[in-house]
């Protein structure tokens, strides 16, 4: 961000790009980008002279999730205490069911998809339900299911339980529009538990501290706490936007134990230092007024491509390793054919994964995610689509609307 900009202030991101934020869009987009370059099926070592590029999207593509969750739980909790400011309670009937209608019809889909493919290539729908039944209940981060990267959606399930009973819970005494002091000590407690946990599983048991839930709630839960100081106290993040070009320089400082180390320094501090680098750069990104070359950078053509595939993250995400196993293997078998050299084969099909996934993505998110929602507005429409944020700024659909959903 340039260091042109006038006096920071945290106000209604802009430029919104129809009735979504394009800086949040822009991170979505990076991402999903994230993801898929560690997804990719491309064995490490094929790319030659590349191989830096490969290793690096390797160590560094699995952090994509991370910022999935932080923006998660700051567009959710935004949500909900907009809610709260203007009613002065939750309804968390309404709040689940708009979240079901946004979640499970691509979800569903992608599961009865799965169980259909698996059942057709091994011959047994015994075998695929064997397999597939845990995504069916949320309960795929605990129990191993064939589509993998299916986990944090039900990290993210869970997550949209937990939120709304903890505030409906912190404010059924008191006045609940004004802060809820309570909310920023439960991130807190939340964020020093969880790295606890970690490091004592981690030297003590052989399980994934990255899958289970309730050791990567602080993540979401960090964002939530970035909602919570947007609503209820912008002068502390006023405080970080006047000085981002250093906190985002520190920020980068964050990433280093859990890129550099792949053992037990990244699964415990290192998972901790991923989302708060993600948290600093968003608040940096999306709340600060950009200056005038951020304005133009903002303005290009790819980085409005990026905030376009932003817009279809969740499906992409769902979809990926089920629509574009055919364009890799396309391209590796024509670069074979073609002797090409290891450096072009890799960046080849690694690109053809990308585009795959991302076209298909988009594709499939328009036909299943977009009537799904169109139907979810007109019957359960939002409630808290004018809020006002602090300073007068409009929350327009733009952050109530975009929420995040990987």
């Amino acid at each position: 961000m340039s260091s042109a900009a006038p006096a920071a202030r945290v106000e209604s991101p802009a430029p919104p790009v129809g009735s979504r934020v394009l800086q949040l869009d822009i991170l979505r987009g990076l991402a999903i980008l994230l993801v898929l370059g560690i997804h990719s099926p491309s064995a490490r070592g094929e790319s030659g002279l590349l191989r830096p590029l490969d290793a690096l999207s390797h160590q560094f593509g699995w952090t994509g999730v991370d910022l999935f969750f932080v923006l998660s739980g700051f567009l959710i909790g935004g949500l909900l205490f907009s809610e709260i400011k203007k009613y002065g309670r939750l309804d968390i009937g309404r709040f689940l069911t708009r979240r079901m209608m946004r979640i499970w019809p691509a979800y569903y889909a992608l599961l009865i998809f799965a169980v259909a493919r698996i059942t057709y290539e091994s011959g047994s729908f015994a075998k695929a339900w064997s397999s597939m039944w845990p995504a069916f209940f949320h309960i795929q981060n605990f129990i191993e299911c064939p589509r993998d990267q299916l986990w944090s959606l039900a990290v993210e399930e869970h997550f949209y339980i937990a939120l709304p009973v903890f505030l409906w819970f912190v404010t059924r005494t008191g006045k609940p529009r004004d802060a809820i002091p309570a909310v920023p000590i439960a991130c807190a407690v939340l964020s020093v538990s969880c790295i606890l946990l970690r490091i004592v599983l981690v030297f003590t048991t052989d399980i994934d501290v990255r899958l289970h839930t309730d050791l990567s709630f602080d993540a979401l839960f960090f964002g939530v706490n970035l909602a919570y100081l947007r609503a209820y106290r912008p002068e502390l993040l006023q405080a970080i936007v006047k000085r981002r070009r250093l906190i985002m320089a520190f920020a980068w400082l964050l990433f280093i134990p859990a890129v550099v180390n792949s053992g037990a320094l990244r699964r415990t501090i290192g998972y901790t230092g991923v989302y708060l680098a993600y948290a600093l750069y968003l608040v940096c990104f999306v709340l600060g007024e950009p200056g005038k070359l951020a304005k133009r950078w903002l303005s290009s053509s790819p980085v409005r491509v990026l905030a376009i595939v932003g817009t279809s993250s969740y499906s992409i995400y769902l979809w990926h390793r089920d629509t574009s196993w055919w364009a890799y293997e396309l391209a590796l078998s024509a670069s074979h054919s073609l002797h090409l050299p290891g450096e072009i084969s890799w960046t080849l099909h690694t690109l053809a994964f990308i585009v795959a996934s991302v076209v298909s993505g988009i594709i499939l998110g328009h036909i299943i995610e977009t009537p799904a929602l169109r139907l979810r507005e007109r019957l359960f429409p939002s409630r808290t689509s004018t809020v006002a944020l602090p300073g007068g700024a409009p929350e327009a659909a733009t952050l109530v609307r975009g929420e995040a959903s990987q």
